[in-house]
């Protein structure tokens, strides 16, 4: 439980630090952008999990 609510502590604070340094430096549109990679990784995840196990890909 107190892992669990370090780590969310920890991810409010730096989600708002790495939102100001983003709107700071870049622009406001640029905080938009920050999904993109969370998005590739949940989508190449399994693909390169399957191929690693030797499991042929469904064509």
């Amino acid at each position: 439980m107190t892992l669990y609510a370090a780590i969310a502590g920890l991810g409010a604070i730096g989600g708002e630090r790495l939102g100001g340094l983003c709107t700071e430096f870049c622009s406001w549109r640029w905080v938009f952008f920050v999904n993109v990679p969370v998005g590739v990784l949940l989508v190449a995840a399994p693909l390169a999990l399957r191929t690693a196990r030797g499991e042929r890909l469904p064509c």
